[in-house]
């Protein structure tokens, strides 16, 4: 069984894939950005991203699938992202981490295509072609689950896996892996630390929206698996404004629940919150999910001490500083997916054999380890991690709960 494989950036770390012992030399030393490397530039469109290297040999006669000249050794990996349309700005953001760890983890012979899907089922199957033809043997994205099942047949067509970025479960299956954040997976964490501190009742108060229903149905699961049950649940309207009514008739079974789930974020979260100690409801523990993870929710005082799910937010931060100083902002959440998703693609594309990219090399029962913890693909092709439990202070979330280091540690 292969070792855990650390893909976080740290120097010298040897990892172990079906016995071959891999040294990834990168460059994450603690040291300034502007020492080790220079700021990260865009890719060229229609082009692809590639590790510094010597300058190239002597051309090849050997093309890909469009008759254009290839390095018959290169290893060619598939980024689809909105770069324009619904979604671009994250999508931009998602590009850049994935060129950070490109420079940091990328082989010289790895190639990066990043392809823009517009946003749109349509978009992504089109851009997935193109990146295909051009020989990619594994496909990175797309964000948008339409977009992921639009992508499923062209990548099958090319007996080609795909890592998607959605948070969509049901996507998953045949050659597509979701990679994204689970809700599930956060409420299941949350629950269970919830159930060694004596919880064992809980509300749901959620929006009536796709998201919120997924949490309702993991909710019911995770309280049943810990011996506990849910006793109360209030759906509200995402567009309304005034949330007294359902937390008011919340409020009125206040005997029946020890806990409440609360899975919104935004300025919508920050307006439920105050209604939960308005309406007497301040020794209730409020939980969330990971829609909480980066926000700055501290500033609600109703919200201070709730718990929610999340990678440790410890092993982004040298991360987050990297990208600030390249790029003059914050990086979104969803960043590190990107970087996690392309330095896993270039560790896992050394593997010896014609191994590379293969279902049993992507569901590897080790796992591994990135900027958002501990990860694998399960059976049913949905990612698990190891998260850690945090409690929202007034300067932010601080860890209560660590995440595990291994699976082996977590029982999967």
């Amino acid at each position: 069984m292969a070792r855990l494989a650390n893909i976080s950036g740290t120097v010298g770390r040897r990892l172990q894939h079906g016995g071959l012992l891999l040294v990834l030399a990168v460059l994450l030393a603690a040291c300034s950005v502007a020492e080790r490397r220079p700021a990260v530039q865009p890719a060229p469109a229609g082009g692809a991203v590639t590790a510094p290297g010597p300058a190239a040999g002597p051309a090849t006669s050997v093309t890909d699938r469009l008759g254009r000249p290839v390095n018959p050794e290169s290893v060619r990996v598939a980024l689809l992202l909105p770069l324009s349309g619904n979604g671009s700005d994250v999508g931009e953001a998602m590009l850049r981490a994935a060129e950070m760890a490109v420079f940091d983890i990328g082989a010289e012979n790895f190639e990066l295509l990043p392809r823009d899907t517009r946003g749109t089922p349509d978009g992504a199957a089109a851009a997935a072609r193109t990146a295909l033809d051009e020989g990619a043997e594994l496909v990175l994205g797309p964000l948008f689950a339409g977009s992921v099942r639009a992508v499923r047949p062209v990548a099958a067509s090319a007996n080609v896996n795909v890592l998607a970025f959605t948070t969509d479960s049901t996507a998953a299956g045949g050659n597509i892996f979701v990679m994204g954040f689970i809700p599930a997976d956060q409420v299941a964490r949350v629950v269970a630390f919830g159930s060694r501190r004596g919880l064992t009742r809980y509300a749901l108060l959620a929006p009536a929206s796709p998201y919120g229903e997924v949490v309702a149905n993991a909710l019911r699961a995770a309280a049943a698996q810990q011996g506990g049950r849910v006793t109360q649940s209030q759906i509200y309207e995402p567009d309304r404004r005034d949330f007294s009514e359902p937390v008011e008739v919340l409020a009125g079974t206040a005997d029946s629940f020890d806990a409440i789930m609360l899975p919104d974020s935004g300025l919508r979260l920050l307006t439920v919150a105050p209604f939960l100690p308005y309406h007497g409801l301040r020794d209730k523990q409020i939980m969330g999910t990971g829609l909480w993870d980066g926000a700055d929710i501290g500033s609600e005082r109703a919200l201070v001490g709730a718990w929610f799910a999340a990678p440790d937010p410890a092993l982004r931060r040298r991360f987050t500083i990297e990208y600030r100083a390249n790029f003059g902002e914050e990086p979104p959440r969803l960043a590190t997916l990107a970087y996690d998703a392309v330095a896993l693609a270039a560790v896992v594309s050394r593997m010896p054999g014609g191994t590379a990219f293969s279902r049993g090399a992507l569901t590897d029962p080790s796992g591994f380890a990135g900027l958002d913890g501990i990860f694998r693909f399960g059976p049913d092709n949905v990612v698990e991690r190891g998260l850690a439990v945090l409690e929202v202070t007034r300067s932010g979330a601080e860890v209560i709960d660590p995440a595990p280091q291994s699976f082996a540690e977590v029982g999967f």
